[in-house]
């Protein structure tokens, strides 16, 4: 009987203490692929305001070059989908760990290992 009691309460502390953690990788640069930026930024923000991983838990893989891109109509913003109006800015608030030339396969197999 203590035998279970034990293994329930080990139980209960792993989940207690377990979190989630994500990597998000936009592996391509450019303008032209503005998309894959806005996706992985618009990505980013949706875990944190789901509540289903904690910002310190993202490691965020993004060559950051589109939304400081000169062909950028709106500087230093990305924008996930077209809206009316003046839409949401998913690049306020996208914390980026890799950027521009640290943006290797070598980096993500390293961060996925540990």
């Amino acid at each position: 009987m203590k035998f279970s009691v034990i293994l329930l309460v080990a139980t209960l502390f792993i989940a207690a203490c377990a979190d989630n953690y994500a990597v998000i990788v936009a592996g391509s640069n450019g303008f032209y692929n503005y998309r894959h930026q806005s996706d992985a930024c618009h990505a980013y923000h949706i875990l944190i305001d789901k509540g289903a991983v904690k910002a310190e838990n993202i490691i965020l893989f993004s060559y950051g070059d589109v939304a400081p891109d000169s062909q950028n109509p709106v500087p230093n913003t990305l924008f996930n989908k077209p809206t009316t109006g003046e839409g949401i800015d998913v690049n306020a608030g996208c914390k980026i760990d890799y950027s521009g030339a640290d943006v290797t396969p070598e980096n993500y197999l390293k961060v996925l290992r540990g």
